[in-house]
């Protein structure tokens, strides 16, 4: 709910939106605020709806965002590994390096991915490379909204053309370094015991 509290009532009519106004965050379920666009405009539609008489109340976030820095794309959703640390949320990563169109494909650029699992449920995902990432990101942000596992991503089905992808989608490795990073803690915590 974008409307503003005073001495914790909530004012009528009176409402705030952007970079100001603290969102709920998907993963951590805490307050926090998004520097982003596209909440920002979110926040405006919920807004207008409320004005208008349609309740309509804003609801956690994974906070998708993507930048460009020269010919790099950085790219990023739900939470990073730094966060999850400062919330005490124990998550289990894979990481991999692929290209972004087939090895013998002109033009190809090196593609980095690291995933974030919680329980075995994607809580976030950042990724580097030289094209493709706002398409990914948007791919994981819904994944993280659905609750997508681990085996849901290693069951994904991806396209493959060479002029814009490989026949083995980089996720794919990234998938299973996580489900082998889960199976080493496992077998680490058997042999502990």
């Amino acid at each position: 709910m974008l409307q503003v509290k005073a001495r914790e009532k909530f004012l009528p009519y009176v409402y705030a939106g952007g970079e100001c106004v603290e969102i709920i965050d998907l993963i951590t379920g805490e307050a926090k605020l998004s520097h982003l666009g596209t909440t920002a405009r979110h926040m405006a539609d919920i807004i207008g709806n409320n004005i208008t008489g349609k309740y309509t109340p804003l609801g956690p976030l994974a906070n998708p965002w993507v930048a460009v820095a020269g010919e790099l794309q950085f790219g990023g959703v739900g939470i990073t590994s730094k966060e999850a640390e400062s919330h005490g949320i124990k998550i289990n990563t894979g990481f991999s390096r692929g290209r972004t169109r087939a090895s013998y494909y002109p033009g190809r650029k090196d593609l980095y991915i690291k995933l974030l699992f919680k329980d075995d449920i994607l809580v976030g995902a950042q990724l580097i490379g030289g094209e493709g990432i706002k398409e990914r990101i948007d791919a994981f942000s819904l994944a993280i909204r659905k609750k997508a596992t681990i085996r849901d991503l290693l069951d994904l089905e991806t396209c493959y053309a060479p002029p814009v992808s490989m026949l083995v989608d980089p996720l794919r490795p990234a998938v299973k370094a996580a489900i082998r990073n889960i199976k080493e803690k496992k077998e680490k915590q058997i042999q502990a015991k």
